[in-house]
């Protein structure tokens, strides 16, 4: 437990639906995928302000910053698809489509790719960030086992080499190897298991 922790303060996005957020590495920015208003909003974490909200897709909901800090990367789920944006102006630069159900993006470490966990599908889309198209789909449960481990949650490890899926309606955490694409092995967890982090 953190002993020690407490709130800083709260920001209304005045948005529907404000679910997943992304952190700048300098702790000033954040931004917010808001499903229900189908936007993606910006945060000033010291004035504390939200000067932007640009509409992204359907249900707009996974989001994850490219290590370098040069692209917002944001899943919509309702409309199969990822985009690439400029995390300053907004902007979309590119879209790309996806498998079905893409509710969570993440960036491998070394920024080359991002994956989307296509939870209808059971199955991660492989993009690749310099051309913005999906270059590989891994099976994780495949779209026959799609409903019954019910995929959300994607972490990396810190070397890239592994991709962890929480399957929540299983409990369990699938170990998956990017290099091979193929599931090593599955880790039982608590009920309903979603978020993940991996400690330094």
């Amino acid at each position: 437990p953190l002993d020690d922790a407490r709130e800083l303060f709260e920001f209304g996005t005045g948005k529907d639906g404000s679910h997943m957020l992304a952190v700048s590495p300098d702790a000033r920015t954040a931004w917010t995928t808001d499903l229900g208003s189908r936007t993606v909003t910006r945060v000033d974490l010291l004035t504390r302000r939200a000067p932007l909200s640009v509409t992204v897709g359907e249900e707009p909901e996974g989001i994850a910053l490219a290590p370098d800090g040069s692209t917002l990367w944001v899943s919509a789920r309702g409309s199969n698809q990822a985009f690439a944006l400029d995390p300053v102006t907004m902007q979309v630069r590119e879209t790309v489509a996806t498998g079905r159900f893409p509710l969570r993006i993440a960036l491998r470490p070394q920024g080359d790719v991002a994956v989307t966990s296509d939870l209808q599908d059971g199955s991660l889309s492989v993009i690749d960030t310099a051309s913005a198209k999906v270059i590989r789909t891994i099976a994780v449960a495949g779209a026959e086992g799609a409903q019954a481990r019910f995929q959300v949650t994607i972490l990396w490890s810190a070397d890239g080499e592994r991709i962890y899926v929480a399957e929540t309606a299983s409990d369990t955490v699938a170990e998956v190897d990017y290099a091979s694409g193929t599931v090593l092995r599955r880790l039982k967890v608590g009920e309903g298991g979603d978020g993940m982090a991996i400690l330094p």
